[in-house]
């Protein structure tokens, strides 16, 4: 008897019916039923965490852990309630869309495969800032270098109406957000008597709204 699989397997025109054999006896299985249901995924993926935000000079730098379960798809970025990412693959993200002295707020979630969308990350706040130029503190004349001549040029400034600083800020010896006599003496007790250094130290920092002067 020859035999033909089209359709379904025949053999001389008869359809072959499925038998098993077993110790010498035929045994004609009966077709049986089975019923299946589908479950939908309704699950959101875990909120995101981590969450940092970086201010820089006209951008902000995002970053947060990683999701790492299987059914993970991508994340949705927002600032200040609007989506400015909507599909990002790494917990990682880069806002220059943004302008120095605003303050923003970032959220992040996740989104599975399904579709399914996790609840918004906790908020990070971030305001960017001009960095400014490079300042040894205390110095008052621009030339690099901390020593008397910058004390009385404080003095000169505060009481004999002298040429005002380029940088007031890097002048704040005491660091209390003001500029007066207290700073000069402060330089001088520094310089002469082994007081206390100024407040942002003695090495080059970047002071916003001036120039750069370390070199």
């Amino acid at each position: 008897m020859s035999l033909a699989y089209r359709e379904g397997l025949a053999g001389q025109g008869r359809p072959v019916e499925n038998v098993a054999t077993w110790e010498g006896m035929t045994i004609r299985p009966r077709l049986g039923s089975c019923s299946f249901s589908v479950v939908p995924d309704v699950t959101p993926p875990a909120i995101p965490t981590g969450l940092t935000a970086e201010a820089g000079d006209g951008v902000v730098t995002l970053d947060w852990n990683d999701n790492t379960e299987d059914d993970f798809d991508y994340y949705s970025l927002s600032r200040n309630g609007s989506v400015i990412a909507g599909v990002l693959l790494d917990s990682a993200y880069t806002d220059e869309a943004v302008e120095n002295g605003s303050t923003y707020s970032y959220t992040v979630t996740a989104v599975d495969a399904g579709g399914n969308e996790s609840d918004s990350s906790a908020a990070a706040e971030a305001t960017p800032e001009a960095l400014g130029g490079g300042q040894i503190p205390g110095d008052f004349n621009q030339d690099a270098g901390v020593d008397i001549s910058d004390a009385i040029s404080v003095f000169g400034y505060l009481f004999l109406g002298r040429t005002a600083p380029d940088c007031p800020a890097g002048l704040d010896f005491n660091g209390d957000s003001a500029l007066d006599l207290s700073d000069g003496i402060g330089a001088l007790n520094w310089l002469f008597q082994g007081g206390p250094a100024h407040a942002l130290g003695g090495d080059c920092v970047q002071i916003i709204d001036c120039q750069d002067s370390c070199n």
